[in-house]
């Protein structure tokens, strides 16, 4: 598509700014939601770029394009993007995507990033954490429940615990104290 191929142009230029960067990366990601395969090429051509904001915004391309799908092969290739990857921006990102791939499924997306909670960086610790709220909002599940309050008692970072009560919300906010005793 030529507007996706203007703004990647226009996010290449070495002297651009770093939100000029994220909001055309966005915007490439937005115009790329639910298009799956098609949408693969430009996420490559994102991921393989030399600027971690370029990357940020292939992330987020590849999340938006499988939103909802739980494609097993779009969650494979986010947790390779995790390994690989070495700006915590985007490493954080990419397991958010998770959520954002797998919100159809809660369980899909909880045993793809239960392992990470094991990470030594707490920036894939908040990204697991989000997913888990992400993928989870309003559904009160037993298991992300149990996962948040176990970071929310053991992390000892600071915005790793935040975005746990934040996800925490998200999964609980329509639970009632029947439901969900710890509500009350």
């Amino acid at each position: 598509m030529k507007v996706i191929e203007t703004l990647h142009n226009h996010a290449k230029v070495t002297d651009q700014k770093e939100k000029i960067i994220r909001g055309l990366s966005m915007a490439i990601a937005l115009i790329l939601f639910g298009r799956e395969n098609e949408a693969d090429p430009v996420v490559e051509l994102l991921l393989q770029s030399a600027d971690h904001w370029i990357r940020l915004g292939g992330v987020f391309a590849l999340g938006m394009a499988y939103a909802g799908t739980g494609y097993t092969k779009a969650i494979e290739r986010l947790l390779e993007v995790t390994v690989k990857e070495t700006s915590d921006e985007v490493r954080r990102n990419v397991v958010m995507m998770i959520g954002f791939v797998a919100f159809k499924d809660i369980d899909q997306c909880i045993d793809m990033v239960k392992p990470l909670l094991e990470s030594y960086n707490p920036h894939i610790r908040y990204g697991v954490a989000l997913a888990l709220g992400i993928a989870g909002a309003g559904t009160a599940h037993s298991r992300a429940v149990e996962m948040l309050w176990m970071l929310i008692k053991t992390d000892s970072t600071d915005y790793v615990i935040q975005g746990a009560v934040l996800s925490l919300s998200m999964l609980l906010m329509q639970a009632t104290e029947a439901d969900v005793p710890r509500v009350k």
